[in-house]
């Protein structure tokens, strides 16, 4: 047999233990190898990867800076991770009023409340929601189980009073014409690339045992 440019002779010998890796070598190199992708799998299955997406439109009437406003379209543009949770930390939230466009200028959130049922808007820090939107059982549940809706309100509660924004103190005092819309991407986690090597480390385990356990039978 040939390896390279040496010539071994079984008969001389040599045992095929002192030139190839043994079923224990291999073992314990699966063993390794097996731990370092069994970490990156959970790494990326604990990561959390998902965005979601809500806006709010409608006329709205109010203050801004001290200025008074009546029936103009408003814009609410909110973006936050999606963690699987019923509360969402916003890392961006912005405004528009009539086409002007501001940022809150405080940590807000935005989350659902179950029982009675209404999503939220308010400060991170807590106290009362700035908005609630109510919503029909059906709309609802379309809202809380789905990665994308768009539906109107069926009543709000308003308590949006001199919230902080870039252009100034933001107050409403009525609201019109509501459209929430909400969508959840790429919260799916990815097949790992290292996911096809462990099964065919699996495999060859499965193999290396079977031969183990035919050949302890034939010297038995």
């Amino acid at each position: 047999m040939r390896l390279g440019h040496n010539v071994v002779d079984f008969n001389d010998g040599v045992l095929a233990s002192e030139l190839l890796w043994t079923g224990e070598h291999i073992m314990k190199f699966l063993s390794a190898l097996f731990g370092v992708v069994l970490v990156s799998m959970l790494s990326v299955g604990s990561a959390s990867s998902g965005t979601v997406t809500v806006e709010i439109t409608g006329n709205g009437s109010g203050t801004l800076d001290g200025s008074g406003f009546a029936g103009v379209p408003f814009d609410i543009f909110l973006v936050g991770p999606d963690s699987n949770s019923n509360v969402v930390n916003l890392t961006t939230a912005n405004v528009s009023i009539g086409g002007s466009p501001n940022t809150f200028s405080n940590p807000m959130r935005i989350g659902l409340n179950f029982g009675p049922d209404f999503a939220f808007f308010g400060y991170q820090a807590g106290g009362a929601n700035l908005l609630e939107l109510l919503f029909s059982p059906s709309d609802f549940t379309a809202l809380t189980s789905s990665n994308s809706f768009t539906g109107a309100p069926t009543g709000f509660n308003i308590a949006f009073t001199d919230v902080p924004t870039s252009g100034g103190l933001l107050s409403f005092t009525d609201l019109s014409d509501l459209i929430l819309s909400a969508s959840s991407t790429g919260n799916e986690t990815p097949l790992p690339a290292a996911l096809p090597l462990f099964a065919t480390g699996l495999g060859a385990l499965g193999l290396l045992g079977w031969r183990r356990k035919r050949k302890a039978q034939a010297t038995a």
